[in-house]
């Protein structure tokens, strides 16, 4: 008689184990979603790191007749992977639906911590007005 109910308790458990094991999976996916990774690429894998200051439309190719990929927002910081004269090609800081696309090489800034926070104090003012 005891070993029948320890069954269905055991059946239980895993049951809610599995359960909170596949919730936890489905939260992490969401999670990751909601709030991308970070790239940090060593210094050899990229030739120099910079932002664009607007909204900067991303091609899929170097070439002039190439089709639009998307675009980043103001303030995307990206990592400059190759160059040729007239556009680099870039993969972003957070992991998006775009990678390693070509943008305009006049777009682009340098990035440094300071030249950021510069850069977001005057997208604030210029933002909210403020003078």
């Amino acid at each position: 008689m005891g070993n029948k109910g320890d069954n269905k308790a055991f059946k239980q458990i895993m049951t809610w184990s599995l359960a909170m094991f596949f919730a936890a999976i489905v939260f992490g996916l969401l999670y990751r979603i909601i709030m991308p990774i970070e790239r940090y690429p060593a210094d050899d894998q990229f030739i120099e790191k910079v932002f664009v200051e607007f909204e900067t439309v991303a091609w899929q190719s170097n070439r002039e007749d190439a089709d639009a990929a998307g675009a980043f927002e103001g303030g995307s910081i990206l990592y400059v992977i190759r160059e040729d004269s007239a556009r680099a090609m870039v993969r972003p800081f957070i992991v998006s639906g775009l990678d390693s696309v070509w943008v305009e090489k006049n777009e682009l800034t340098e990035y440094t911590p300071d030249k950021y926070r510069e850069w977001q104090y005057e997208e604030e003012r210029r933002k909210y007005d403020l003078d």
